[in-house]
C-alpha cells in the first residue's frame, strides 16, 4: 500500500438557515429551562441583557456550571440581520481567508452550504428570512467575489414541518407536510438548481425520509453517530437523533431500507458529520484522530463537521482547520485535502465519470418528454410544474427506457413552466426548463437563479 492510498477529505458543512434573532427574554427562558437558574424574565430587555452578559463571562455563580453555561451562551451569538450576515459570509469566503486555511497541496478552504427554506409556519419570532428560496438567494448575493461561488457546494437542508405550523417542535413524520416537494419544484423552476447532497434538520431522519430521499439524492450527510454513550430512554424522550446504532468510525455506508442506521442494500450513501460547536456535542480532537487512523489504514475517508451560518463562520473554520493540522502532524503518510461534500463523496466512492449529466426536455403531441445522457440516480428525474396562477406541483413520469421518460400533460393551457432536475450516481446534477409560448412549450436558456420566477 502506498501513501497515495491514504486519502482524507475534509468537509465543512453549513446548515444554512440565514440570519437569526433571539431576544434576551428568549435566551433567559432557555437558560432557566436548561440550567434552572431562576432568572426573572419579567425584567426589561436591558436588565436581562446585563444578566445574560454576566453569565456569558462566567461571573455569576451557577453551582459549578459556570463554564458550561458560558459555552452554551457562546453558541447563541447570532447574526440577527442581513448586513451582519453578509459581512460574516464575505469574511469566510474571501480569497485571503480561503488561502490562509488551505490544505497542504494549496487547495483553498471550501464550504458545503446545506440550504434551508424557512416555510410552513404562520409565526416568525426569530425573524428568519421567510419564504421559498429566500435563504438561498440571500446567501448567493452575499458573495462579493462571484468566482468564489465555484469553489463551494450548494445542497439541501430540510426541517420536517408540522401540520400545525409550529416552528419550534420537532416533527418526526417526514410526510406530515409535502413542503419538500414544493421546495424542490421551486429550486428547479426558479433557480435552475437541483441538490446532490442532503442534511436532515436536527439530524432527524427516520425510515420515511430514508425511502423518499433514496429516489433523488445520492449523498446524505445526516449520520450524527457520537463517540460516547447516550441513554436510549433519554434519546427517545428528548427526540435527540444521535444515531446511536450507526457506524461512528467515519466509514460511509449504504443504508438499509428498514433500518437507516445499519448498512443495507439501498443505493444512497450515508456520511458521518459532527457538530463543530454546540451545547450537546462538539467535534473533539479524538474524533479527528479517528478519521486519520482510518485513512492511514488505506481506506479513503471523509471527515465532516458542520456549523450554522447564523453565527460567524470564520472562527469555527479557523478552529476546525487548526485541529485538523494538529492531528495531521501525527500521520505524515496521510494526504488530506479540503473538499466539498459531493467532491469528497465522489472521491471515496471512486465515482468520477467524464462529462457530467445532461438532461433534455421537450413537449410533443400533448406529452412532456425527457431524456438523460446517462442513467440518473433513482428511477427518474424530478418533474415540476408551475401553473399560470403560481402554484407548484410534482408529478411522476412513465418510464420508457433506462434514460427516457414521458408524461401526459392534461391541461397544458394552465401550465406556465415545466422543469426537471436530476443527479447521476456521482452527484453530477442538471436541470431543464420549458416555458409556455402560445400552444407550445419552448426551452428556457437562462440558467441563473430566478430563471422561472415571475419577477
Amino acid at each position: 500500500m502506498s501513501d497515495n492510498d491514504k486519502q482524507l477529505y475534509v468537509v465543512h458543512a453549513v446548515d444554512t438557515e440565514g440570519p437569526l434573532y433571539q431576544s434576551p427574554k428568549a435566551t433567559a427562558l432557555r437558560l432557566n429551562e436548561l440550567y434552572d437558574l431562576g432568572i426573572d424574565t419579567s425584567a426589561d430587555y436591558r436588565a436581562l441583557g446585563r444578566v445574560i452578559a454576566a453569565y456569558a463571562r462566567g461571573q455569576t455563580p451557577a453551582g459549578g456550571r459556570e463554564d458550561e453555561i458560558a459555552h452554551f451562551l457562546s453558541t447563541t451569538e447570532f447574526l440577527s440581520d442581513k448586513a451582519a450576515y453578509a459581512a460574516a459570509v464575505q469574511e469566510a469566503t474571501s480569497q485571503d481567508f480561503r488561502h490562509q486555511h488551505a490544505d497542504p497541496q494549496g487547495g483553498p478552504y471550501r464550504w458545503s452550504w446545506f440550504v434551508l427554506d424557512n416555510v410552513g409556519t404562520l409565526i416568525n419570532p426569530r425573524r428568519r428570512l421567510f419564504g421559498y428560496g429566500q435563504v438561498y438567494v440571500n446567501l448567493r448575493e452575499a458573495f462579493t467575489n462571484r468566482d468564489s461561488l465555484e469553489l463551494d457546494g450548494f445542497y439541501w437542508h430540510y426541517h420536517q414541518i408540522r401540520k400545525d405550523d409550529h416552528p419550534f417542535i420537532k416533527e418526526t413524520n417526514f410526510h406530515a407536510c409535502d413542503e419538500y416537494n414544493q421546495i424542490l419544484c421551486r429550486y428547479i423552476i426558479e433557480h435552475r438548481h437541483f441538490p446532490a447532497a442532503y442534511r436532515a434538520g436536527y439530524c432527524l431522519e427516520r425510515w420515511d425520509a430514508n425511502l423518499w430521499l433514496e429516489n433523488w439524492l445520492p449523498f446524505d450527510f445526516s449520520n450524527h453517530a457520537p463517540s460516547f454513550d447516550y441513554d436510549q430512554d433519554q434519546r427517545v424522550r428528548d427526540e435527540v437523533d444521535f444515531w446511536l446504532r450507526a457506524p461512528n468510525d467515519w466509514s460511509h455506508y449504504h443504508p438499509d431500507g428498514h433500518d437507516l442506521e445499519r448498512p443495507g442494500n439501498l443505493r444512497r450513501t450515508m456520511f458521518r458529520s459532527l457538530c463543530y460547536k454546540t451545547r450537546l456535542y462538539t467535534l473533539t480532537e479524538e474524533d479527528v484522530r479517528q478519521a486519520f487512523v482510518r485513512a492511514d489504514s488505506g481506506r479513503p475517508t471523509v471527515l465532516s463537521a458542520f456549523s450554522h451560518d447564523f453565527r460567524r463562520l470564520a472562527p469555527e473554520a479557523e478552529g476546525y482547520h487548526r485541529l485538523v493540522k494538529k492531528v495531521a502532524a501525527e500521520f505524515p503518510g496521510v494526504r488530506w485535502q479540503n473538499a466539498t461534500a459531493v467532491a469528497a463523496a465522489r472521491a471515496v466512492l471512486g465515482r468520477q465519470p467524464d462529462g457530467g449529466l445532461q438532461l433534455r426536455l421537450w413537449y410533443q403531441d400533448g406529452q412532456v418528454k425527457a431524456e438523460s445522457s446517462r442513467p440518473v440516480f433513482g428511477s427518474e428525474p424530478f418533474l415540476a410544474l408551475m401553473t399560470d396562477d403560481y402554484r407548484f406541483f410534482h408529478q411522476n413520469f412513465v418510464r420508457l427506457g433506462q434514460t427516457r421518460w414521458a408524461y401526459h400533460l392534461r391541461h397544458p393551457g394552465m401550465i406556465k413552466f415545466i422543469g426537471i432536475g436530476a443527479n447521476d450516481p456521482a452527484g453530477f446534477s442538471d436541470t431543464a426548463l420549458l416555458v409556455r409560448d402560445g400552444q407550445n412549450f419552448l426551452p428556457v436558456t437562462d440558467t441563473g437563479y430566478w430563471a422561472g420566477s415571475p419577477e
